[in-house]
């Protein structure tokens, strides 16, 4: 099933701010954010009660709004986009492999091969193994 998870948190606190990035991560976890406190998912049933029962746990019912929605399905005759579109589509499996691909390009576009000269720090997990 598909479901578009929103949320407000209160950020007037430490506290507040430490759920916002708590209810983000749960959401990043199950789906792709497409708005800054918005989410598209796709979970099975048992993902879904995982992912509220996790949601629950991180609001404050007294201080934060949750609110999510089955979207109605086929998506894209439900759907209209006007402005940004995310960076991939998480239905498209093209899409993600490109998203990986991209990924890739930047990790090794900010790695720093050791030089056996010099012996500077390898800040590549990967080309430190391969050493």
């Amino acid at each position: 099933m598909e479901v578009l998870v929103t949320y407000d948190v209160s950020t007037d606190t430490a506290a507040g701010r430490r759920r916002l990035r708590r209810v983000a991560k749960v959401c990043e976890a199950h789906g792709q954010r497409v708005q800054k406190s918005v989410f598209e998912c796709i979970v099975n049933s048992m993902e879904f009660e995982q992912l509220m029962h996790r949601l629950q746990i991180e609001i404050d019912v007294g201080e934060d709004s949750l609110r999510v929605y089955r979207l109605r399905e086929p998506r894209m005759q439900y759907l209209q986009v006007i402005g940004r579109k995310p960076q991939f589509d998480i239905h498209d499996p093209l899409d993600m492999v490109q998203a990986n691909l991209t990924v890739l390009r930047l990790l090794e576009a900010y790695t720093v091969k050791l030089d056996r000269a010099s012996r500077e720090p390898c800040l590549s997990a990967v080309v430190c193994a391969d050493l």
